[in-house]
């Protein structure tokens, strides 16, 4: 499992030529299913524009970086749903308690295994973060989450 802020940053290597095609700047994903779709994969500074790395393309993912099929990406033209987006989103209990932020997504598998919640500064040194499986998360209107027993 990785961590959505362990990702950005790595370096995708295509797998065949094993040339670097840049790093990973996004992740893109479906709020509902928690299914990843995709990377942002910025360029170097002569090529700065983000490309899209499907999902589908990617070989594998560790800490060293990710391997995948560059001939695949594309240029990114609308954002969409990125998991990036949900860090600082509200979660909260089914009876409407705030219980705190999300400050990451918990990576498993091509999909969100879980979110990292944040209760502030103080909470979070006095108690640590705490980690909601996304089984028992689901998206509410408003941009947040809501934390089902």
């Amino acid at each position: 499992m990785l961590t959505g802020r362990q990702l950005i940053g790595l370096t995708v290597r295509d797998n065949v030529s094993g040339k670097r095609a840049g790093r990973i700047c996004d992740i893109f994903g479906d709020p509902v299913s928690g299914r990843i779709r995709g990377f942002g994969v910025s360029g170097d500074a002569l090529l700065p524009r983000t490309m899209l790395l499907p999902a589908s393309a990617v070989e594998s993912i560790g800490i060293q970086g990710v391997v995948a099929d560059a001939s695949t990406m594309k240029r990114l033209r609308a954002k969409g749903d990125t998991l990036l987006a949900w860090r600082g989103s509200l979660l909260r209990s089914e009876s409407g308690n705030d219980l705190g932020v999300v400050s990451d997504v918990i990576l498993d598998e091509g999909s969100v295994a879980a979110l990292e919640i944040s209760g502030g500064v103080l909470a979070d040194v006095a108690e640590r973060r705490s980690v909601v499986s996304w089984d028992s998360v689901k998206t509410d209107n408003q941009g947040g989450f809501i934390h089902y027993d």
